[in-house]
């Protein structure tokens, strides 16, 4: 199965597993995400990874900010300058008019080479793709916000993946609704009562009495193999099963305690990963 989201590429190793649950509810029928088009500034941006830039003063060095949509994105600024990895954008004052200069490359995925949209005070001044190193200059005419945009970040990735909808505990002992323990909520959502397992990160409900737990569970397969799913409390095994795309109705007996549910044999392969890198991004102020 293969699945298109934004996403990020070296700091994915800590992060990924996060953003990839949180956006499980559009992927679960793994449909691709399509380019995001840009017209205009983005939002303020919620975060910023770099010191905000002081007013404008002639003769300041023009000081850009990282920042990124609210909903993820990873921008950082390194010794060999600007890594945008996800949805992101660097802003700064200009007090008049002069030239923007820009050194770059990228990964190119998917249809098209990475993409950075430059305006000013909301109006476009340019779009350069940087399928390959190169260095391009911008005029700015006048002074105001510059802010230069990447925003047609692409991510692609083969996984299999757990889905167990509707789940319900039947019992007349209690009837609190379905928790989980700490470390299980990026799997769980407890709103729709459904849970998405990608990696062996177990999710783990805390069972309020003994009952039948109700759901239904599918699966989608990769790299030629079918997803395991295996349900154990107090270490034995409840049950264990491999179901495919049709949803199954499944009722499983359980006791008052911690029930653990994991994929017992993940598997998540990269495909592709569209990324840009600014080397060089100096604004020269026009000439008195």
């Amino acid at each position: 199965m293969s699945a298109s989201s934004q996403g990020t590429s070296s700091q994915r190793a800590a992060s990924w597993q996060g953003v990839l649950y949180s956006a499980l509810p559009a992927l679960l029928v793994c449909a691709g995400l399509g380019t995001l088009l840009w017209q205009g500034l983005p939002p303020a941006p919620e975060l910023q990874l770099a010191a905000a830039p002081g007013g404008c003063a002639a003769g300041k060095p023009v000081a850009f900010t990282v920042g990124y949509p609210d909903n993820g994105g990873t921008a950082t600024l390194r010794e060999d300058g600007f890594h945008l990895l996800g949805p992101s954008w660097l802003r700064a004052q200009v007090c008049g008019p002069g030239t923007l200069t820009i050194a770059g490359d990228g990964d190119q995925a998917g249809d098209e080479p990475p993409r950075l949209e430059i305006s000013l005070n909301g109006t476009k001044l340019a779009s350069e793709a940087f399928a390959q190193a190169r260095t391009v200059q911008v005029t700015v005419p006048a002074a105001g916000e510059l802010t230069l945009a990447y925003l047609n970040d692409y991510y692609l990735s083969e996984y299999r993946i757990i889905g167990l909808e509707q789940l319900t505990l039947q019992s007349s002992a209690c009837a609190d609704p379905l928790t989980v323990e700490p470390g299980s909520q990026n799997i769980w959502d407890a709103e729709l009562a459904t849970a998405s397992l990608v990696y062996d990160t177990p999710l783990v409900f805390n069972v309020c009495g003994d009952g039948n737990l109700d759901m239904k569970v599918w699966g989608k397969e990769a790299g030629g193999e079918w997803p395991t799913v295996r349900f154990e409390q107090s270490g034995q095994l409840l049950r264990e099963l491999q179901p495919g795309t049709e949803r199954q109705t499944l009722s499983l007996p359980v006791r008052a305690g911690p029930l653990t549910v994991r994929l017992v044999n993940p598997y998540v392969v990269q495909k592709e990963d569209r990324n840009l890198y600014l080397r060089r991004v100096e604004f020269a102020p026009k000439g008195p």
